[in-house]
C-alpha cells in the first residue's frame, strides 16, 4: 500500500517470523502507548535486553487489526521529516491488548507485517497456475527437499510444477507458493523469487519464450547457458541482469561488456552475443 497509509485502516496485519540472520535484532517500533518522539525503553513492547526492539517470541505469528492511523504529532510543523510517519493503533486478535506501531511510509520494505487481505487475494490469483523451474536451488547449497517427506527432490531444468497453495512460510518468513511436480513432491517458492525469473518462469511466459526462441535455445536459457549468436534478451534471461555494463574495444570494434560476478563477462555487439568469458 506504500504511501496510501489510510488504506491500512481496518486491515488485519500478520507478524511473520524473522529470517535467522535478523532474529537477534527483533522487531522495532512497537510501543505500549502513542505517540511520543523519544520512547523510553519500558514503553517498548516486550523489550529485548540491551536492544530497543521487541522479541520474536512475543510478536511472531500474531495478528492485529488496525483501529486507527494517527499522523505523527510533528507532521504539521515539520512535514519534511515527519510527514511520512504515522502510528497504527493495533488491537490484538488473540487476547485483549492494544499496541502502537510507528510506520514510515518512505520505508515500505521494512514493514514487518503481511496484510491478510493481500494474502487472500494472492492466494486466489495463484490458484491453478503452473511454473517451469530452472533446476536451480533457491534455498541453500544442499538438495531441494520435499516438504512432506524431507527427502531429496530431483530438480531438472524445464520441469513443470503446479501451484497447490500459498502459505506464510516459516523458513523464509514470507509468502511462498507451494509447488507440486508430477511425482507429488512439494517445495516452497517465495514470491520474491518468482518476480526475478531467476529460478522459475510462469508456464505462460515459458510457452511464449519457447515459441519465440525455439526449443533448443529455450533449453539453453533454462539451463543458464549462453551461446555465441544469442540475442541480448536471450542472454539476459539465461544469466540475469549484469552487475554493470561498459563499452570496450575488441579486435578494433566497440562492443558492450556485460560484467557478472565471478569474473564472468559477455560481449554484446549490435544486440547479439559475440564473446563469452567464464
Amino acid at each position: 500500500m506504500g504511501k496510501a497509509v489510510i488504506a491500512y485502516l481496518g486491515q488485519d496485519l500478520f507478524v511473520p517470523c524473522l529470517p535467522p540472520e535478523l532474529r537477534e535484532y527483533g522487531y522495532r517500533d512497537f510501543y505500549t502507548r502513542c505517540c511520543g518522539l523519544a520512547v523510553p525503553p519500558h514503553e517498548i513492547v516486550y523489550a529485548m535486553n540491551d536492544n530497543y526492539a521487541s522479541s520474536i517470541e512475543a510478536l511472531a505469528g500474531r495478528t492485529f487489526t488496525v483501529l486507527e492511523v494517527i499522523p505523527h504529532p510533528k507532521a504539521v510543523t515539520d512535514p519534511l521529516l515527519y510527514g511520512s510517519k504515522f502510528f497504527f493503533k493495533l488491537s490484538a486478535k488473540d487476547r485483549p491488548e492494544t499496541l502502537y506501531f510507528e510506520y514510515n511510509a518512505k520505508y515500505e520494505h521494512s514493514f514487518p507485517f503481511i496484510v491478510m487481505h493481500y494474502f487472500e487475494t494472492q492466494k486466489a490469483a495463484f490458484a491453478g497456475h503452473a511454473f517451469i523451474t530452472r533446476g536451480r536451488n533457491w534455498i541453500d547449497s544442499g538438495p531441494m527437499l520435499d516438504i512432506k517427506t524431507g527427502k531429496p527432490v530431483r530438480f531438472p531444468p524445464g520441469e513443470a510444477w503446479s501451484v497447490v497453495d500459498l502459505v506464510i512460510e516459516d523458513r523464509f518468513c514470507t509468502l511462498a507458493v507451494i509447488l507440486r511436480n508430477s511425482l507429488g513432491e512439494e517445495v516452497p517458492l517465495p514470491l520474491t523469487n518468482i518476480e526475478k525469473q531467476k529460478w522459475a518462469f510462469s508456464k505462460e511466459d515459458a510457452d511464449r519464450y519457447a515459441e519465440r526462441f525455439g526449443a533448443e535455445t529455450w533449453a539453453k536459457i533454462l539451463a543458464g547457458s549462453v551461446a555465441i549468436g544469442m540475442t541480448a534478451e536471450q542472454a539476459e534471461l539465461a544469466w540475469g541482469e549484469p552487475e554493470s555494463e561498459h563499452e570496450t574495444i575488441v579486435e578494433g570494434k566497440a562492443v558492450q561488456q556485460w560484467v557478472y560476478k565471478g569474473n564472468q563477462y559477455l560481449y554484446v555487439e549490435k544486440g547479439k552475443v559475440t564473446g563469452i568469458q567464464n
